[in-house]
């Protein structure tokens, strides 16, 4: 009978110690820290203006599920036009190759800065670099 109990207390061990090894793995998970992979552009066409110049939608947005900040977003832009206005404090270019977002101010998790822009073609926009506090 003492071989049985021992058997399933070192079942019951095993269980118990995979369960908390589970648990701190999501906890690693969650708590992973944020990286510029967390910072999404969707940048596509949406149709034409009035004047028949092609139209485009950008949205980039904070991924992160961890509470850390990010801020003072650069992306590469090249020589980043538009015929249309657009709110500076969103998005401008402030040399070749380096757009600033958010005006730098913070991105928060899961809420879209967005803007619309007219241009012959599609300007490529990427991560060039972001404040990452966690």
């Amino acid at each position: 009978m003492a071989a049985t109990l021992s058997a399933l207390g070192l079942l019951l061990l095993i269980a118990f110690s995979q369960d908390v090894a589970r648990a701190e793995g999501r906890a690693l998970l969650q708590n992973r820290g944020c990286t510029h992979e967390d910072i999404t552009i969707s940048n596509g066409l949406t149709g034409k203006d009035p004047s028949g110049i092609p139209l485009y939608s950008v949205a980039i947005s904070n991924e992160c599920d961890s509470p850390c900040n990010i801020s003072n977003v650069h992306l590469r832009c090249g020589w980043f036009t538009s015929a249309t206005l657009i709110n500076p404090y969103d998005f401008r270019r402030l040399q070749y190759d380096d757009c600033v977002v958010n005006n730098g101010r913070h991105l928060l998790p899961g809420i879209a800065v967005s803007f619309d822009y007219t241009a012959e073609f599609l300007n490529p926009l990427s991560v060039s670099s972001a404040d990452i506090t966690c």
